[in-house]
């Protein structure tokens, strides 16, 4: 058993696999061996499918030495049923049952073998994964989504919970409020009483101080 994944990280992860499946098999491509150690994740966080060694095109006839009863393509325990069965007759949906074990084992930790709980019995996974993982691994593949773009759009339909805003008590969220308007009411600038004060006389220039100024301004002498 291994540590499970965070559920909301697990959800990235499935949503990039899924698209990178779903631009393989427009293409006629089959992976027929996914599993955790051929999904890389890059610097970014973002999850890219590796090792193609074991796909095959659709429509081609492939070495019958990989396609012998006794010979078995894929990694067990990740293999569809029909996979297990004939290597040649893995198709799109092959992957996407391989898929479904890879999401059950990152939001479990453990492998859906035989009987298996619903992922939701893990504390902390999200019931709506419980419908999407049970299609994914239908053993009748007639069962499972039919291509990768459906089960983009059912995993897309929903978004894992946010977490759920902090309520500030309305007493609590007054209390800057009423803290500010007490220093207001406690502050007042000292002041002392006002004192009534006489205005001062205006001196009046007498003649000589008149007599001056007009010859200084005018040079007349007298």
């Amino acid at each position: 058993k291994s540590m499970p994944l965070d559920p909301s990280r697990v959800r990235e992860i499935a949503l990039q696999i899924l698209d990178a499946l779903e631009f393989a098999h427009s293409r006629g491509v089959v992976h027929r061996d996914i599993k955790p150690e051929n999904v890389l994740i890059d610097d970014k966080g973002r999850a890219r499918i590796a090792d193609f060694g074991l796909a095959r095109l659709l429509g081609i006839e492939e070495d019958l030495r990989l396609t012998q009863s006794d010979t078995a393509v894929g990694t067990f325990g990740y293999m569809s049923p029909e996979q297990v069965l004939k290597a040649a007759d893995a198709d799109p949906r092959s992957d996407l049952y391989s898929l479904g074990v890879v999401i059950y084992e990152l939001l479990t930790g453990t492998m859906p073998i035989g009987r298996f709980e619903r992922p939701s019995a893990t504390p902390g996974v999200d019931p709506r994964w419980d419908p999407i993982v049970n299609r994914l691994l239908e053993r009748d593949r007639e069962k499972r989504f039919q291509n990768a773009a459906e089960a983009l759009a059912a995993l897309r339909s929903w978004a894992p919970p946010k977490p759920a805003a902090r309520r500030i008590p309305l007493w609590l969220a007054s209390v800057p409020v009423l803290a500010i308007a007490g220093a207001l009411a406690l502050w007042r600038p000292w002041s002392k009483p006002a004192v009534r004060r006489e205005a001062a006389p205006v001196p009046q220039p007498s003649p000589k101080a008149a007599l001056d100024f007009r010859r200084l301004s005018f040079g007349v002498e007298e």
